[in-house]
C-alpha cells in the first residue's frame, strides 16, 4: 500500500508540474520571442513553431530557457544566447 501511494503521488507531481499555461502567458512567450530575434536564438529547442502550430498545451519544461511552476511561467533564463531588442 506505501509503494501504491509513494506511485500516485509521483504520477500527481509530474502532471502538476506539467500543467498547461494560460492562453495570456502563452502570448506573452510569443511576443518575447519575436521580440528578441527569436529566429536568430542560439537554442530554439521548444521554440520552433511558436508562430506557427504551437499552443500553450505545447509550452513545457523542455523548452530551452523557461522553467514551469503549476502551469506558471516562473524564469526565462537565456544568458549569451544571441537575444536582440
Amino acid at each position: 500500500m506505501k509503494n501504491l501511494y509513494l506511485f500516485l503521488t509521483l504520477i500527481l507531481c509530474t502532471f502538476l508540474s506539467q500543467a498547461q499555461i494560460s492562453e495570456p502567458e502563452f502570448q506573452a512567450l510569443k511576443t518575447f520571442y519575436n521580440a528578441t530575434g527569436g529566429n536568430q536564438w542560439t537554442n530554439k529547442t521548444g521554440w520552433q513553431n511558436i508562430n506557427t502550430t504551437a499552443t500553450a498545451n505545447d509550452v513545457n519544461s523542455t523548452w530551452y530557457g523557461l522553467e514551469l511552476n503549476n502551469g506558471h511561467v516562473t524564469k526565462i533564463a537565456m544568458n549569451s544566447h544571441n537575444l536582440v531588442g
